[in-house]
């Protein structure tokens, strides 16, 4: 509970994540134009809860690159739980001309990017260059790790599909617990109707257990 108070006291941006309040440390004790280099999880990259998050890193900051390695960072550490991003950045007041070099290895196994990272070669084919000021004035503060400027571009002038239709969740009791059971528990029972909740793997037939009321 003590830690709880002091991070929501002395690092509100990054309080729910002790990873990014690590970052915000390193990033505050940093002399001007001092440098840091991290291994962090990446999270802070993606969701929007972190958004004030990555607006203050990128305000008081100059990132210089983003390595995304996925689950496979080490050896004796794997799960999707353990997302691993190797983060550079310089403690000075970015420029409107600094790019960030975003690389995303986290799809390829975890000797060729090993090999990727020590040679330097062919590592350009995984490496996007996007402008610090076009991500701090979007307003998800979000790293793109994949989209082109041009999918980018359409995406943001493209209507949206509130404007044909109105988005609604697909079929749902609102509860499960009392709406759904075993089919074998209601035969007979004209009130309760077959249903097909999927699943995992079934070799010689659908997943047809249960039914609903």
């Amino acid at each position: 509970d003590n830690l709880k108070q002091y991070l929501k006291q002395y690092y509100p941006d990054s309080k729910c994540d002790m990873c990014n309040a690590f970052i915000s440390l390193t990033s505050n004790i940093l002399n001007k134009n001092g440098k840091a280099g991290l291994v962090t999880q990446n999270s802070w990259i993606y969701l929007d809860s972190f958004i004030d998050f990555r607006r203050e890193i990128l305000s008081n900051s100059s990132i210089k690159s983003i390595i995304e390695l996925g689950s496979n960072a080490f050896y004796d550490l794997s799960g999707e739980k353990a997302n691993i991003a190797l983060l550079t950045f310089e403690k000075s007041n970015y420029e409107n001309d600094n790019f960030i070099k975003l690389i995303s290895l986290k799809n390829l196994p975890q000797q060729k990017y090993e090999q990727l990272l020590n040679t330097k070669s062919n590592i350009e084919n995984y490496t996007r260059r996007v402008s610090q000021y076009e991500i701090l004035n979007t307003e998800s503060v979000q790293f793109d790790m994949f989209s082109s400027k041009g999918l980018r571009d359409i995406l943001k002038n493209s209507s949206t599909y509130g404007e044909y239709a109105i988005p609604m969740q697909g079929t749902s009791t609102g509860n499960a617990k009392s709406l759904i059971d075993f089919y074998w528990r209601h035969i007979g029972d004209s009130d309760w109707v077959p249903v097909s909740k999927g699943g995992g793997y079934s070799r010689w037939q659908g997943l047809n257990y249960y039914c609903v009321k």
